[in-house]
């Protein structure tokens, strides 16, 4: 499983990031760290990555959870950097955010055998796409 948070550069942490981290350290999971809006005028970048760190070294349950990919995005343009571009202009993608998530996250365990299973996570409902719903898979077996 993986744990990713959102951390924009105007506003700093959302309310629940401090709850919701130590939720996810408590479990083990493994953090991804996204710095957002930074292209904005105001932009706080090094001190958002003091005030990260303060909160890991706060709430690590452990050593190695110290230890954690920080990322830095346009969220907007869809453009992401494994390190503070000088040239946020510059082409890019989301593309190290998801190298992350398939290299830092470890697989899902899963039961190959038995019936399909699913968690339902989330249900909204959109104007223009109708139902929508969210879920986890547990099998591979359909």
């Amino acid at each position: 499983m993986a744990s990713s948070w959102l951390w924009t550069l105007k506003k700093g942490q959302c309310p629940q990031t401090k709850f919701v981290l130590s939720k996810a350290l408590e479990l083990g999971l493994k953090p991804i760290v996204v710095v957002n809006k930074i292209d904005k005028p105001a932009r706080r970048i090094t001190e958002v990555n003091d005030e990260v760190s303060d909160l890991f070294l706060e709430l690590a349950t452990n050593d190695d959870q110290l230890l954690y990919p920080t990322y830095y995005a346009i969220g907007r343009d869809g453009k992401a950097w494994p390190e503070v571009p000088e040239n946020p202009e510059a082409d890019a993608n989301f593309e190290p955010i998801f190298d992350a998530i398939i290299d830092e996250i470890p697989a899902p365990k899963v039961e190959l055998e038995g019936d399909f299973q699913l968690l339902v996570t989330s249900l909204t409902y959109d104007n223009f796409l109708g139902k929508i719903c969210d879920w986890a898979n547990f099998s591979r077996k359909k």
